[in-house]
């Protein structure tokens, strides 16, 4: 049987498995169409997909779930902002591929029957979800024993709840990768790789080519005297529209006022630290009066080289009486003094026995102490786990954990001697520890450290925010922003197409607020004083991004810069095309122009990259086709221009028609999959208002 401990552990793996699969999502059934004119309206709307509309309500209801799940699976109680943000994410795309997805599949009969559900769980077609749970770590075969009697253990009339829940997860997992394999057989049964394909493909990779070749940069000419007219741009632009194609975005300038200690700081800092020296100094029990006055704990035993190096020579150095006086180091002043020094193991050999229960965390314990006293006065440790170890993996073992380290247990356990037994509560249950034996012990030292941060008072963030508020005062509008950061001299900061679910802007702590405002205001607003973690900031809408062809004006430095290196391009290929007349050579063209010839080799139709050189598809197509000992016409690329030769050609053996046609069959098959479910996604025009929300 299966542990949640297990579980636990492998979920990792099982991840890895799901992601890589889980091009579909069906958690649950489809809650998209709601009768509910409150959960219709636009308001509560977070998303419209294929016509149909997913409300903020649906939504948290699934992310609610996934939390709860994610809960019991990692045995955490809480999760941090980007952990919960990812499992916005996750949830969000089970949606859309429930979404964009169920129908299709229904139409083209595509299911997973309960039949096929018992042989992926318990049959001769195991899933390698199950595969990950219930493997045996020993023959790396798949326990179904395990599987047996876990279904057994869930079946029982007093089942444990969280069992139960992960069941229905371990299933759910094995419906998804199956749908997501039949999904991607029909998508690749669908390709096939013709000899012609394979022969264009057999050209493109096995003929490799050697040049040697003269380059001109574009950066050899100066930007300031390429001259380029609105109507220059107007005509680019009208050309390339298709090269500025857009998703919607924002564009924000911003201020930060960092909040920073002041002088006033600084000096209280080191008058608290003055009045707490010499107290520190002759205190009867430093541990305690560190714990009590320091901004940062020290409360564990260190080896060498765990520490500072200034803490770390005063702990290993000096006697138990030493007193280290205040320093400053980074932002704090520290002192300290040696609490106590013990020669340590850093591992201990140990057995255990998880007690579970049903949620009666009272009567769970109860019996985690009955099994101690039983242990202590003489009972059998591996018979009592074999019995009642909810984790049986060890429990087949006696209870044996093998060796575990520092940062797998705490110090009391490393301290403990050896058949020592107790009781220690964790997350997924009570764990009866014996340690049966001890690895080496070396030095450790326990510090009293007193470490007092400089930090702002509030004094000092009030008088901050109000540097903030007054520049907020004194902008009405973009022309007010930038004459007031001239005038302060701020340095301006710029944020350009922000998406709605963005979640950074470089030297921002957390500004996701910063981005939904962006979203909610008009062009030319300037927001209120955000306040984030030491920072104050105070942004300016300056652009609106629509999703389409952006409009010359929001791409016209992009257009500039490309009309510039067009310029540039026309005027070093005549420069070359005028110093290639009379030339016999590469190196006598290259001592025309000043510069050193270079050479290039391996270099195929399919390449990306030219040796010495980077990325130039001209250069590439030019370099293959160009006729042997010949001197080519000057190619532009992308950052200069070119003249070149072709000095050989090799045919690589290692390819073939059959190989070429395994390549791209592999190849297509890859992509196909992924291209197929995102030319779905796009032709459901899927309108994303997330940011509303979070």
């Amino acid at each position: 049987m299966a542990t949640l401990e297990k579980i636990r552990s492998r979920m990792g793996v099982l991840v890895a498995v799901v992601i890589g699969f889980a091009l579909i999502a069906f958690i649950l059934g489809d809650l998209v169409n709601s009768g509910s004119t409150l959960l219709n309206s636009s308001k509560m709307t977070l998303a419209e997909v294929d016509g149909h509309k997913i409300s903020i309500t649906q939504f948290q209801n699934r992310l609610d779930e996934m939390t709860e799940t994610q809960k019991l699976i990692s045995g955490k109680q809480s999760f941090t902002d980007e952990e919960m943000a990812a499992l916005r994410d996750q949830a969000w795309e089970e949606m859309i591929r429930e979404t964009v997805l169920d129908q299709k599949l229904a139409e083209e009969g595509v299911a997973v029957s309960e039949t096929e559900m018992v042989d992926l769980i318990q049959g001769n077609n195991i899933s390698p979800v199950v595969r990950n749970f219930f493997q045996n770590p020993q023959t790396g075969m798949v326990d179904r024993e395990q599987i047996v009697a876990f279904v057994k253990s869930i079946e029982a009339k007093n089942a444990d709840p969280t069992r139960l829940l992960y069941w229905k997860y371990i299933k759910d997992q094995v419906k998804i990768e199956r749908l997501t394999r039949k999904y991607a057989s029909l998508v690749q049964r669908s390709l096939y790789v013709t000899s012609l394909d394979a022969k264009r493909a057999l050209a493109a990779d096995a003929n490799k080519y050697s040049i040697r070749f003269v380059a001109q940069n574009f950066f050899t000419i100066p930007d300031s005297s390429v001259k380029v007219t609105d109507a220059d741009l107007k005509e680019y632009y009208n050309k390339h529209k298709k090269m500025f194609q857009q998703e919607v975005g924002r564009d924000i300038e911003y201020v930060v006022f960092d909040v920073r200690p002041s002088k006033e700081d600084f000096a209280a800092a080191q008058q608290w630290v003055a009045t707490a020296e010499p107290e520190f100094a002759a205190a009867q029990n430093p541990a305690q009066y560190a714990q009590n006055n320091t901004d940062k704990s020290y409360d564990r035993y260190f080896k060498k080289g765990e520490l500072a190096a200034k803490l770390d020579t005063f702990a290993f150095s000096a006697s138990t009486a030493s007193f280290l006086k205040p320093y400053f180091d980074g932002n704090s002043f520290i002192m300290a003094r040696i609490a106590d020094v013990k020669m340590m193991t850093d591992s201990v050999k140990a057995r255990h026995i998880l007690v579970t229960g049903n949620g009666n965390v009272a009567a769970t314990q109860k019996l985690a102490d009955s099994l101690m006293k039983a242990v202590k006065a003489g009972a059998n440790f591996a018979e009592l786990a074999q019995k009642y170890s909810a984790d049986q993996n060890s429990a087949a073992k006696g209870g044996d954990m093998g060796w575990l380290h520092r940062g797998q247990v705490d110090d009391s356990t490393l301290m403990a001697a050896s058949g020592s037994v107790k009781v220690l509560q964790a997350q997924d249950g009570f764990h009866v520890l014996q340690v049966t034996d001890k690895g080496a012990a070396n030095k450790r030292v326990k510090l009293a450290v007193v470490q007092r941060d400089v930090i702002p008072s509030s004094n000092t963030v009030q008088s901050v925010y109000n540097m903030a508020n007054s520049f907020v005062a004194d902008c009405k509008n973009l022309e007010d922003f930038n004459a007031q950061v001239a005038k302060q001299k701020l340095n301006k900061r710029v944020a350009s197409r922000l998406s709605p679910n963005e979640r950074t802007i470089s030297g921002l702590n957390s500004p996701r607020e910063i981005i939904r405002w962006a979203y909610e205001a008009d062009k030319g607003d300037i927001s209120k004083v955000f306040e984030l973690k030491d920072q104050f900031v105070v942004a300016v809408l300056t652009g609106e991004r629509e999703k389409g062809i952006a409009p010359l004006e929001q791409v016209k430095s992009d257009v500039e810069y490309l009309v510039k290196r067009e310029k540039k391009g026309e005027m070093l290929e005549a420069k070359m095309k005028k110093e290639l007349e009379g030339v016999n050579s590469i190196d006598q063209l290259a001592q025309k122009l000043g510069t050193q010839a270079a050479d290039a080799a391996d270099i195929a139709f399919s390449s990306y990259i030219v040796p010495n050189v980077g990325i130039e598809p001209a250069l590439v197509a030019a370099a293959t086709t160009v006729k042997p000992n010949t001197i080519s016409k000057p190619v532009v690329g992308l950052n200069g221009v070119y003249v070149l030769q072709q000095t050989g050609k090799v045919v690589d053996p290692a390819f073939s028609i059959e190989s070429e046609k395994v390549r791209i069959s592999s190849m297509n098959g890859q992509r196909s999959v992924y291209q197929s479910y995102d030319a779905l996604r796009k032709a459901a025009g899927i309108e994303d208002f997330r940011y509303r929300f979070y």
